[in-house]
């Protein structure tokens, strides 16, 4: 196969409140265009087996809209050197607008599907944002922040930093507990200056490979100011879900005409449930009542869905008897 350099624009709009703030890092490539609601990168001569991180942070809209939900829309279009397309797709993400009263937090980026859960798949990169404010009343030397990575439930070989706000010394010890430190950082404190007095450090991980249905991953980060007691963030947790564990379709063996097919799928997390009788979508309820009148071939079809996984099954039957009465 033939290797060749990428063209071509990646695109995120959302709500014009929406500012966005240009991040520095290693491989971040910065915007061509930045305005209300909407950034724009340009693909140019990217060569075959780089990396680049198209990606910029978005200033959160305010307290007032605490646990609201606001689209965010990617468009990514690929061509070859020749302007020839090759890829164009678009997806939307819907975050939900949280807040933390405490300056120092963590969170993932990647919240997950349900508010209970935070369902991801098993090969899906886990990203970590912890930020730290120096709310004191004189600035800060050294800051420490030390995490200790589950290592039943996450890869230590598959972490690396992403981007911090200062210069720092990650290291990675094997029982997992991971340090970032910000020495001589003399962060000043929120008073005199508050810009000045915040800082974050952002990660990613992946999940280990012998992970089963349902597991679930804690992360918990600390936070030390010079020889202050540490300061305990939140803890984040994301749960493992299977799409091999859906089901397909419960219902009897056979029919005759004249019956009524009953069958049923109802389960845990899942979003959407299309039921289909010879192809015509007839139903979106957990379970399918449909009268067999006609002799004849007839397909039952059901596709089940939630925001990770989809799963379908078919039933296909004869039906060339009519039951005694």
């Amino acid at each position: 196969m033939d290797s060749f350099p990428l063209y071509g624009v990646v695109i995120i709009e959302c709500d014009s409140m929406f500012e966005f703030e240009l991040l520095i890092g290693n491989l971040i490539l910065e915007p061509a265009t930045i305005s209300p609601g909407a950034v724009q990168w340009i693909i140019e001569d990217q060569q075959p087996f780089s990396s680049a991180l198209y990606q910029i942070h978005v200033a959160g809209p305010g307290v007032e809209f605490v646990a609201e939900i606001f689209p965010f829309v990617t468009n990514l279009l690929v061509n070859d050197q020749e302007g020839t397309e090759f890829y164009n797709n678009s997806w939307t993400l819907f975050p939900t607008v949280v807040c933390a009263y405490d300056p120092n937090d963590k969170c993932s980026t990647q919240p997950g599907y349900t508010d209970e859960n935070h369902f991801i798949l098993a090969d899906d990169e886990i990203e970590f944002r912890v930020r730290f404010q120096n709310t004191g009343n004189f600035p800060a030397q050294t800051v420490v922040i030390r995490d200790t990575l589950d290592l039943i439930h996450l890869d230590i070989e598959r972490f690396y930093p992403v981007f911090v706000s200062h210069d720092y010394m990650a290291t990675v010890e094997p029982n997992g507990v991971l340090a970032f430190t910000f020495n001589n950082i003399m962060m000043p404190d929120s008073t005199s200056e508050e810009p000045g007095s915040k800082g974050y450090v952002v990660f990613r991980i992946r999940p280990r490979d012998d992970l089963q249905h349902m597991d679930v991953i804690h992360n918990t980060a600390y936070i030390f100011f010079d020889a202050n007691p540490a300061i305990v963030t939140d803890t984040t947790w994301q749960t493992i879900m299977d799409c091999n564990t859906l089901t397909g379709i419960a219902s009897e063996n056979s029919f005759c005409v004249g019956d009524v097919a009953y069958c049923g799928s109802e389960q845990p997390f899942i979003d959407n449930y299309s039921w289909s009788f010879d192809s015509e979508l007839i139903s979106n309820d957990t379970s399918l009542a449909q009268s067999l009148t006609v002799p004849g071939l007839f397909n039952i079809d059901l596709v089940v869905s939630n925001q990770l996984c989809e799963f379908s099954d078919q039933l296909e039957y004869w039906l060339i008897h009519y039951r005694k009465k």
